[in-house]
C-alpha cells in the first residue's frame, strides 16, 4: 500500500492510502471549506465502510464537533452507490448527518445528497448537496 495524498486544513496533516485505480477504496476526501472524509476501510463482501469526517463548520452550542467523527456506511461497487452517517452526540450537538449518493469512477469524486436531523434546535432537518474531491 503507497501513501501518496497529503492534505492539510486548520493545521491537521492527514497521509492516506493514495488510489492505484478508479476503483473505490480507503482514500481521503475534501469538500472545499476543508470539510474532510476519511475511508480507513471497506468490506469486500458486505460493502460496509468504516472511517472518520471532520466538520470545518461548528454549529453553535455545540463544542467539538469540528472533531474527527467515526463513520458507518456502505459502498455497493457493483452500481457506485455510496451511503454513510456521523453521529454527533457529545457536548450539546445532538444530531445525526447522513450522505447517500454514488462515486464517480473518472473522477473519483463522491457526489452526495446530504440529510442532518438535530434534536438541539427543535427536531429541525436540514438538507442539501456536496462533491467530494479526491486528496
Amino acid at each position: 500500500m503507497r501513501f501518496a495524498s497529503k492534505l492539510i486544513c486548520s493545521g491537521m496533516l492527514f497521509l492516506c492510502p493514495a488510489l492505484a485505480d478508479a476503483t473505490f477504496g480507503p482514500a481521503l476526501w475534501a469538500l472545499p471549506n476543508c470539510v474532510v472524509l476519511r475511508v480507513t476501510s471497506v468490506d469486500q463482501q458486505s460493502g460496509a465502510l468504516a472511517g472518520s469526517f471532520a466538520p470545518a463548520v461548528v454549529s453553535q452550542g455545540c463544542t467539538g464537533a469540528n472533531l474527527a467523527h467515526p463513520i458507518v456506511g456502505w459502498f455497493d461497487p457493483v452500481h457506485q452507490v455510496i451511503t454513510f452517517s456521523v453521529h454527533y452526540a457529545e457536548n450539546g450537538c445532538n444530531s445525526v448527518v447522513t450522505w447517500y449518493g454514488h462515486f464517480d469512477p473518472s473522477s473519483r469524486h463522491i457526489v452526495t445528497l446530504w440529510a442532518r436531523a438535530a434534536g438541539d434546535k427543535g427536531m429541525a432537518v436540514t438538507t442539501g448537496a456536496a462533491d467530494f474531491s479526491p486528496r
